[in-house]
């Protein structure tokens, strides 16, 4: 009886948990976690996960896929902001959705920019 308790609590998390984490990054050296990211800029992308907040270095990441099109303010360089829905990055770039256009920016030219639907 208590272990099918501890089942059902396992399961009930695990639903609940794995809904608020869509993005998975992939690292240079092969590994992959799968993390809610909360901002990326130039330097990093600040993530959290069960275990905690993280800033991954930008040196680090070699992909990032997103499975949700959460909206970001996203602040340029030029000084200019816009609202966009994140879609996915690489080493070198950043793709963003406005109007189903695909935008695309390099990690320099992105002052920062903060998920708005935490």
């Amino acid at each position: 009886m208590r272990l099918h308790i501890l089942y059902s609590t396992i399961l009930i998390f695990f639903c609940l948990i794995f809904p608020l984490f869509s993005e998975r990054i992939y690292f240079k050296n092969g590994d992959v976690l799968t993390v809610r990211i909360i901002r990326l800029n130039r330097d990093y992308a600040l993530v959290t996960s069960p275990l905690g907040d993280y800033r991954i270095p930008r040196e680090h990441i070699k992909k990032i896929e997103n499975t949700e099109k959460y909206t970001m303010q996203v602040k340029l360089k030029t000084g200019k902001t816009l609202v966009l829905q994140f879609l996915d990055a690489d080493m070198s770039r950043i793709r963003f959705i406005l109007r189903e256009q695909i935008m695309s920016y390099s990690w320099e030219e992105i002052e920062d920019s903060v998920f708005l639907e935490l």
